[in-house]
């Protein structure tokens, strides 16, 4: 009978609006159940080493490229033994961690979550304490390899020549000691005094979608069984046959 379909009265308006009701009422208690978020910020600043304005583009595009590698799953799988103790998976942390250069300057700006004031003050210390030795052990390792190459180019050069890569080579090793030192921590995150508001108004809306989207799946799921009921047979109005059996006639 279309009217006890599923254990829901009524046709399908009354299945979607019961669906999007119990999806609003189950989006308000898992908001309401969610544990409290703390947001801490640490800021690290790209120096240009020099006070020379034609080297802030250079900063400004280093800063991005920083924001992006705080960003990636790479970075975060490599330095998670020091982040939060070592406790956190690559993808805790990428849900927790967020990066972006802040506009207008050669700053990164660093956003850690945490359930506690101190967990989100901490991850977002290590963070950008991983940053700036990530960039430091990166320089080095790149003077070394410049410094390797040269000096096997110096093996049989000329006076001349091998000038020129010594002069070269005091010019990299010059540039990786800047890059090593020119990413600092400006600003150390303090422990935030409020926790970040739960996102009512998201979660509501997808509660509503998908009671919605439940109530329409099962409304159309209903639709075949109705079109494939066997028709009820026809009264049978043939007239009947009469004949006398007993006694014989006459």
């Amino acid at each position: 009978h279309p009217r006890k379909s599923f254990g829901f009265p009524g046709g399908p308006e009354m299945k979607v609006a019961a669906l999007a009701l119990a999806g609003v009422v189950v989006a308000l208690l898992a908001t309401a159940l969610q544990d409290d978020v703390y947001e801490a910020q640490a800021l690290v600043a790209v120096q240009s080493g020099a006070p020379d304005e034609r080297r802030q583009p250079t900063a400004v595009v280093q800063a991005e490229t920083y924001a992006q590698i705080v960003d990636s799953d790479g970075f975060l799988e490599q330095t998670r033994a020091q982040l939060a103790g070592g406790g956190l998976e690559p993808g805790e942390l990428d849900e927790r961690v967020e990066a972006r250069r802040r506009p207008g300057t050669a700053l990164v700006e660093i956003t850690a979550e945490g359930p506690t004031r101190a967990d989100a003050r901490g991850l977002a210390t290590d963070v950008a304490g991983a940053l700036v030795f990530f960039v430091q052990q990166q320089a080095r390792q790149r003077a070394t390899q410049i410094e390797d190459e040269l000096r096997q180019r110096l093996t049989g050069a000329d006076d001349d020549e091998r000038a020129a890569l010594q002069t070269e080579l005091a010019r990299q090793v010059s540039r990786a000691v800047e890059a090593a030192t020119g990413v600092v921590i400006a600003a150390r995150p303090v422990e935030p005094e409020d926790a970040t508001g739960k996102p009512w108004a998201r979660n509501l809306l997808l509660g509503l979608l998908l009671g919605i989207g439940a109530g329409l799946v099962l409304s159309l799921v209903r639709l075949p069984r109705r079109r494939q009921a066997p028709a009820p047979a026809a009264a049978d109005a043939t007239p009947p046959v009469v004949r006398i059996v007993e006694p014989e006639r006459g």
